[in-house]
């Protein structure tokens, strides 16, 4: 038992450790991203700018045209009990960016993306990411019409209150550019404290019955933001979404609640010795997080990032179904397991030290955890600048926990992995 919450108090040791040192504010330094696509900001964390800031000043009267794209070279080593595999990939994001006049633009994201496996032959993949149009009509209303990624969550890791994308965060790629939903988005902004958001997915839709719909009403206050998010679609379950961002001494506090009818998946069961699917229960769901953060100064201001975020998911598991290969097997085999979905509870801490242990790096510690089964991941990671546009990472993921457990399903104990990412 020692063993297993070894690692855990490790880092909710750094917690208590740093809570007394200076503090400076900035939190959005931990989850800034390399780079980032035409509709997003540097962080998911960043709700209100990404919802608020519409690209009105970033148009000019005349034309432009404007080619970049992102290359990321990794490898990554897994060590099993039983086996070792090997996994190289390219992955590739070209993005092209038309400035119109009269505040029109034209944006895509275009992905390649190239692996290649010791166990299976090399394999290229081209999609679009995003692929859309602004434009507004006479500032009173903007649109957005197409393949787009949408940011209306407030928390970093889990976002309850996020009704649009089915790409969610990946843990071993927390920064990596997320594909966009097709439909259309308006804002129709009040005043500078209260905006209105609509978005019309429609993904996979062949009838317009089968779009949904999700509103978004953000009221800012001081340094404070309330958000409420409402989901409809025909013949599917309403959701009801909450999201507060605030302030709170030397913290800041970011929270999300989502409440559904019925909960959305399929469960595994046993019921008089015989394992079954039982249908979406018809009791409330409810989804909710929060997360703490704070920054320190170390020398310099702002240079250590520490941030604590707790998950609750009614709907998941609260028996060990991995123990069980009937259970395991039902599971898997009927796709209703998804990675820091499955049990009732999780957490997780991201720590991050700017110009450590050089001047041209920063260094990360990370920590995922279920609350049923105690498993989890650790990972330590550095990131060296050689230049602004060139950056090489190394990473290594301890999985930590007993067998027949969530994140040691697969029998993991280490991933390494090692990247190189170019801008141009």
């Amino acid at each position: 038992m020692k063993k297993k919450y070894g690692i855990l108090n490790l880092f909710l040791g750094i917690v208590i450790c740093f809570s007394t040192a200076g503090f400076a504010a900035d939190e959005d330094l931990l989850f800034q991203a390399e780079i980032t696509s035409a509709n997003t900001l540097s962080s998911q964390s960043t709700a209100s700018a990404s919802l608020n800031s519409e690209p009105t000043t970033l148009y000019n009267e005349k034309k432009s045209v404007n080619f970049s794209g992102q290359l990321n070279f990794e490898t990554d080593y897994a060590i099993h009990q039983t086996k070792n595999q090997q996994i190289t990939y390219t992955d590739t994001d070209i993005f092209l960016d038309i400035r119109h006049p009269k505040q029109i633009k034209t944006f895509l994201d275009l992905n390649l993306l190239y692996l290649n496996s010791a166990s299976s032959n090399a394999n290229m993949a081209v999609s679009v990411k995003e692929l859309f149009l602004d434009f507004n009509v006479s500032e009173k209303a903007y649109f957005r019409v197409g393949k787009q990624f949408i940011n209306w969550s407030t928390t970093y890791f889990w976002n309850p209150t996020d009704f649009i994308n089915t790409d969610r965060r990946n843990f071993f790629s927390l920064n990596a550019i997320r594909g966009g939903t097709s439909g259309i988005r308006v804002h129709i902004p009040d005043t500078w404290e209260r905006n209105f958001y609509f978005f019309i997915n429609m993904d996979q839709t062949t009838n317009l019955d089968q779009a949904s719909l999700t509103a978004k009403y953000v009221w800012v206050q001081n340094s404070s933001e309330l958000g409420i998010s409402l989901y409809n679609k025909y013949q599917h379950n309403s959701k009801l979404g909450l999201d507060l961002s605030t302030r709170w001494d030397v913290f800041d506090i970011k929270t999300e609640l989502a409440l559904s009818p019925k909960e959305q998946a399929s469960k595994v069961i046993e019921k008089n010795n015989i394992v079954s699917l039982q249908s979406p229960s018809d009791t409330l769901a409810t989804d909710w997080t929060m997360n703490i953060g704070r920054t320190f100064n170390w020398e310099r201001a702002n240079r250590i990032m520490l941030n604590y975020e707790f998950f609750y998911h009614s709907a998941g598991y609260r028996e060990y179904i991995f123990a069980d290969p009937t259970k395991k097997d039902m599971l898997l085999n009927n796709n209703l397991y998804e990675m820091n979905y499955y049990a009732w509870a999780y957490h997780a801490i991201f720590m991050s030290i700017n110009e450590f242990p050089t001047h041209s790096s920063q260094s990360t510690l990370q920590l995922i955890q279920n609350l049923l089964d105690y498993s989890g991941i650790a990972s330590a990671g550095i990131t060296y600048t050689v230049i602004d546009e060139l950056n090489l990472l190394g990473n290594i993921y301890y999985f930590l926990g007993s067998e027949n457990t969530e994140y040691l399903q697969n029998e993991n104990k280490f991933i390494f992995t090692a990247s190189a990412k170019i801008s141009f």
